[in-house]
């Protein structure tokens, strides 16, 4: 399980970007609190539909880090869907970065 999340302690952000994304989506996460922050989280389906989409191509410019650990994780995500093709999610089809 891996999630990708967006932290902030205003909740007026936090609910425009819920709203962003489930508009432009068809994504909404969850949001959790933790003292006085907030975080918009997206698990395992969601958190691939958000990938395909921030790195639609390779060519796009981000943090090098961050990149590299998406990697990891669609390589991961990779095996596990070889190995267990009955857990197979249709929106994670042909992601590439």
């Amino acid at each position: 399980m891996f999630y990708i999340s967006y932290a902030s302690a205003s909740k007026l952000f936090i609910n425009w970007l819920r709203n962003q994304f489930s508009n432009l989506m068809d994504i909404r996460g969850h949001i959790t609190t933790n003292k006085n922050m907030l975080q918009l989280r997206f698990a395992k389906a969601e958190s691939l539909v958000l990938i395909k989409k921030i790195y639609y191509s390779k060519q796009v410019p981000c943090l090098e880090r961050k990149r590299d650990k998406i990697i990891d994780i669609l390589k991961k995500h990779k095996q596990i869907q070889s190995a267990n093709p009955h857990i197979f999610l249709k929106k994670t089809e042909k992601i590439e970065i």
